[in-house]
């Protein structure tokens, strides 16, 4: 690419303090009023919520501010680490449903996350990375062609031992016990 725009979601909040959800939705595309901004928030937060500063809010309202604030941004890729961090089933089965509602075809989400379980159905591919190297790339349908889930493979590629624990817990009593 000559030039790919990004946007990205932190691990960390890195809202505007002093803003409103909405000015601090709206800060990041300049076709995009702090109107357009509260119409979108509404949507997917309890009214009021786009005009109070963004200190004022939940945490699992911060981070929809965040994702929305991403997903405003005229994208090739979104880059998201651990999005959902800090949120509840609930609040993260909505932001699943945003991300898929708001999406364009074109569009990449690189996902990192430890909640693997919950974006099996989400995703396309997973990509494995351990220390900075990958060490797995799969697509979910080369998966499901396996026969396999991707905690499955997650799992075999990282050389999960389902014993790690009992045998920590083994050698812990030995210890205790004098062995």
């Amino acid at each position: 690419y000559d030039r790919l725009n990004v946007g990205v979601v932190f691990q960390d909040d890195r809202l505007c303090p002093g803003f409103t959800a909405a000015q601090n939705v709206a800060m990041v595309n300049k076709r995009f009023s702090v109107r357009a901004a509260e119409e979108e928030l509404e949507k997917l937060l309890p009214a009021g919520t786009a005009d109070l500063p963004v200190e004022d809010l939940t945490p699992a309202q911060r981070r929809m501010v965040c994702i929305i604030r991403a997903c405003i941004i005229p994208s090739d890729v979104r880059l998201m680490d651990e999005p959902f961090a800090g949120n509840d089933v609930f609040n993260r089965e909505d932001f699943y449903k945003v991300l898929a509602g708001i999406l364009e075809p074109h569009e990449t989400v690189l996902l990192s996350t430890h909640l693997i379980e919950e974006v099996s159905d989400f995703i396309g591919r997973a990509v494995l990375i351990r220390e900075g190297e990958i060490v797995g790339d799969k697509s979910m349908s080369d998966l499901e062609d396996e026969g396999k889930d991707l905690m499955t493979y997650i799992k075999e590629t990282y050389r999960y031992r389902a014993d790690r624990v009992s045998r920590a817990l083994d050698d812990i009593a030995g210890e205790e016990d004098g062995r």
